[in-house]
């Protein structure tokens, strides 16, 4: 048993907006003897707000070239196809709605970021 641990948190959409990122990232896993690899690009938010999240023709495509690339290499490396789900307040029910409507992620990173007008999440309060 491969006791390496994987990679569970990767943008290969950062890298290249096509079918290459996944690829590329699959490949270098693969040789550095990683046993798998977990894609984890951002997801879109309710609002565009920087390039590095994916807007959501961008995230049907992610999602499609990563099975793909599961699919190249099944029995090789173990791929998980997953996103960054950024939380921010405004972005609850979109985001809920992202994940129900697209059964193919696996796995979703949570990272918290900051609200806005100074605000993190040690003194964001919703009322």
């Amino acid at each position: 048993m491969n006791n390496l641990p994987i990679d569970g948190h990767t943008h290969p959409y950062q890298v290249h907006r096509d079918a290459s990122g996944p690829e590329e990232f699959a490949q270098a896993a693969f040789d550095k003897g990683l046993p798998g690899i977990c894609f984890t690009e951002h997801a879109p938010l309710w609002r565009p707000m920087h390039s590095h999240f994916m807007t959501e023709d961008e995230l049907e495509r992610y999602l499609d070239d990563a099975a793909a690339t599961r699919a190249r290499w099944a029995g090789r490396l173990d791929i998980h196809i997953g996103i960054e789900a950024d939380w921010h307040p405004r972005n609850a029910d979109y985001l809920a709605a992202q994940l129900a409507n697209h059964p193919q992620i696996e796995f979703a990173a949570g990272p918290i970021q900051g609200t806005g007008n100074n605000e993190n999440i040690l003194t964001f309060s919703s009322e």
